[in-house]
């Protein structure tokens, strides 16, 4: 490029030149043209003057004296005239001498830079054919470093390729190990299970209560209960022991199935549908089990770990969605987090609404609807106060219940917007953690109570419906209510005690 530069340069100071020399031969042919007037004024001068000499002759022969005084001065004129003529004739020459004196040393300068240029010139094309030798040697050098690390590649290509086949002999192997190793762990878990299910004395009727709604008592599990969850002829609770227990709902309970949770953690909500069991554990981790392979899904870390988990729902058999004390509530696919929404209060409670969207109680007294495709909330409704904080929540067709800590049942119309009703009652007081629960097409609500009695409430006029009364005034707190409607309407609760009690 540099080169192309100062060929380009040489070539505009040679066309100004060319120039500069065409102007001069104009010059040089004007003067010439000028010499040549001046050769034929000089003549006709001469001519002039031997003329003059020729009449006066004559005049002192033929002519009188006055007629030659006048033709003498005529042509004493004429040669003035002529003389200025030829003095600006020669004034004209010198200026043109002295333009081509100026001429001369232009051309003079302009072939000194000439020869300057083609030294130049000469220099720079020194200079490329050294660079095109530098090149040429460095692009050598190059192939030769190329030819070299295209061996090296090659070479580590094959003892990667040669690692990876050992890798993945060594996985393999590994992972079939594992695999049997795995299945024998689960075929032992599962005879381990049925054995600790089939033990009479930890899963008998411990007592019955003659009610109104026939009662079956069954001891649930060894740790207070903490959740419990229908969804068609089978029911889920767990408890604070990390323990699941999936149950066959027919006539007389039945115990199916023992999951454990991971180390044990405490379970915070349950629950089931698609044949999966989600279970969101108090510190914070996600569970999901799949019901017909008596497996373990996935199991990862919902939220901060130093939070409060709120609870967790399925959406559908591959997305769900959780909540917690940090004030996040997720919305999950396939075990990644696609969503996130902030609120300002710790959530305490969650419950689904629709496919995309959920209802979560606040510490602050409130109840939001979430939607995954929104990023602001779809409706919030609820008093404002630290002392009416959200215990539960729970959502049917177009109505919202919640808990609060005021022992206040709240029940809100989403397509309103505001509250409906709010619902006291002397047995009614609300629990830490508990679950709200619509009986279907939200014509009652059950609210738990640490009294040990179960309240149900006309979801319309907000009557007490019933009070489902515990056996003693000792009995334990009721943790959690769920309903189901397949293959009949039954009402199902969990207490601190570990019992799991069916109201039909």
């Amino acid at each position: 490029m540099a080169a192309q530069a100062g060929l380009e340069a040489v070539r505009r100071a040679l066309a100004q030149q060319n120039s500069e020399v065409d102007r001069f031969r104009a010059v040089v042919q004007e003067n010439s043209s000028l010499n040549e007037r001046i050769l034929d004024h000089e003549d006709t001068i001469a001519r002039q003057a031997a003329a003059l000499s020729t009449l006066r002759s004559e005049a002192d022969d033929v002519m009188t004296a006055r007629a030659a005084t006048t033709a003498a001065t005529r042509l004493e004129q004429q040669n003035a005239s002529l003389q200025r003529d030829l003095a600006a004739a020669h004034e004209a020459a010198r200026a043109l001498d002295k333009e081509r004196v100026t001429l001369a040393d232009a051309l003079h300068g302009r072939d000194r830079r000439l020869e300057q240029a083609k030294r130049d010139l000469d220099e720079l094309r020194e200079q490329v054919r050294r660079s095109h030798e530098d090149r040429d040697a460095a692009v050598a050098q190059l192939q030769t470093a190329r030819a070299a690390a295209k061996l090296h590649e090659d070479e580590a290509r094959l003892r990667k390729r040669e690692h990876d086949a050992l890798v993945e002999r060594v996985i393999s192997d590994k992972d079939q190990k594992n695999g049997d190793l795995n299945s024998m762990n689960e075929v032992v878990e599962r005879l381990r299970g049925e054995l600790d299910l089939q033990k009479d004395d930890e899963w008998a009727v411990v007592r019955a209560v003659p009610s109104k709604a026939r009662c079956l008592i069954q001891r649930a599990h060894a740790a207070p209960a903490v959740d419990v969850c229908l969804g068609g002829s089978q029911a889920v609770s767990g408890a604070a022991d990390g323990s699941i227990i999936l149950w066959e709902v027919n006539a007389t309970p039945t115990p199916k199935v023992r999951f454990v949770t991971d180390r044990g953690e405490a379970c915070a909500s349950l629950d089931l549908r698609h044949d999966r069991v989600l279970c969101a554990t108090q510190a914070t981790s996600l569970q999901l089990w799949d019901v017909t392979g008596r497996r373990l899904l996935s199991l990862h870390q919902g939220h901060a770990k130093k939070a409060r988990m709120g609870g967790a729902v399925l959406l559908s058999q591959t997305a769900f969605a959780s909540c917690a004390a940090d004030g996040v509530v997720k919305f999950w696919e396939h075990d990644v987090c696609k969503d996130e929404r902030l609120c300002p209060s710790g959530c305490t409670s969650l419950d689904r609404v629709g496919r995309d969207t959920v209802v979560t109680g606040h510490s602050d007294g409130a109840c939001r609807v979430w939607d995954a495709r929104s990023e602001v909330f779809a409706l919030d409704v609820g008093p404002r106060a630290s002392t009416a904080g959200v215990c539960a929540v729970a959502c049917e067709v177009h109505l919202i219940a919640a808990l609060n800590c005021d022992d206040v049942l709240y029940v809100y119309d989403r397509r309103r917007g505001a509250a409906v009703h709010a619902l006291k009652h002397d047995a009614l007081r609300a629990p830490e953690r508990c679950r709200l629960a619509f009986a279907p097409g939200a014509l009652h609500v059950a609210a738990p109570s640490s009294t040990g009695a179960v309240v149900v409430f006309d979801a319309k006029s907000g009557v007490c419906a019933t009070v489902l009364a515990p056996p003693s005034l000792d009995a334990p707190c009721v943790a959690a209510v769920a309903w189901a409607d397949a293959p009949r309407v039954l009402l199902a609760t969990v207490d601190h005690e570990g019992g799991l009690a069916l109201w039909e």
